[in-house]
């Protein structure tokens, strides 16, 4: 799983990339928000739909580690979710919750 997980990590970032920078920059893109607080509150709300997501699935990803395409596929129903509707980046905001859900899956293992 570690293995799987770390290869789609240098997919994305590269190899010795920082998942966090890459994080705070796509936020740029999809979250526009100019309040400090709003644009704070926003990014919980979507890492925190992420969080509930993957615990929904974690039996599933655990027993079979995610692929580049499995990520995208549940990267997808996410961004439809009815609350993340306004968000107009839809590109960075997938990009985003792909990397997110490396992030989250990788500490838990």
């Amino acid at each position: 799983m570690r293995k799987a997980l770390d290869s789609l990590k240098e997919r994305y970032v590269g190899k010795g990339g920082n998942i966090d920078e890459e994080l705070k920059s796509l936020i740029e893109n999809w979250n526009p928000l100019v309040a400090e607080q709003s644009k704070k509150n926003l990014i919980e709300d979507v890492n925190s739909a992420i969080r509930d997501f993957l615990r929904k699935l974690k039996r599933s990803l655990y027993t079979k580690p995610p692929d580049m395409e499995r990520l995208k596929k549940l990267s997808a129903q996410v961004a439809e979710y009815e609350g993340f509707e306004r968000i107009r980046d839809k590109e960075s905001f997938r990009r985003y919750i792909e990397l997110y859900m490396i992030k989250i899956l990788r500490k838990n293992v």
